[in-house]
């Protein structure tokens, strides 16, 4: 995706017009990446993927490569579950679907303590996706 699709994807995001929480997150005072959450019910598409009523979503990205492979996409997604998503008594669990390929993310999302669910194909693009849920803490 380029640069300007991006923009163009995550406008409404920043603007409030979809209903999905749009963070930037900071290491060592340098920002790092991007982290959005979401209420799977708001999404028919991420509802049936994931199967799981009333959960909340999650997609991290680290933007550059000093910020790989050093086990921040597992604290911050731990911090971020913490923080944000379980800050209310209705939601009891969070989830994410990483392509089952990109074996190092899953791999960073078990260390944050999801587990996996089920892998599914995507009707929309094809690929497999891992779904791993994480239960309220």
């Amino acid at each position: 995706m380029s640069r300007d699709e991006l923009a163009q994807k995550m406008k409404p995001r920043i603007l409030g017009e979809e209903k999905v929480s749009p963070f930037v997150f900071s290491l060592d005072g340098f920002e790092a990446g991007y982290i959005q959450s979401y209420r799977t019910d708001d999404w028919p598409e991420a509802r049936e993927m994931h199967g799981l009523p009333g959960a909340v979503g999650v997609d991290l990205l680290i933007g550059e490569e000093r910020w790989l492979h050093r086990g921040y996409g597992a604290r911050v997604l731990r911090a971020f579950a913490e923080r944000h998503v379980f800050t209310g008594p209705e939601v009891q669990s969070c989830v994410i679907d990483p392509e089952k390929a990109n074996v190092i993310a899953v791999r960073s999302y078990e260390k944050a303590g999801f587990r996996h669910v089920k892998d599914v194909i995507s009707p929309e693009d094809g690929r497999i996706y891992t779904i791993l849920k994480l239960d309220r803490l």
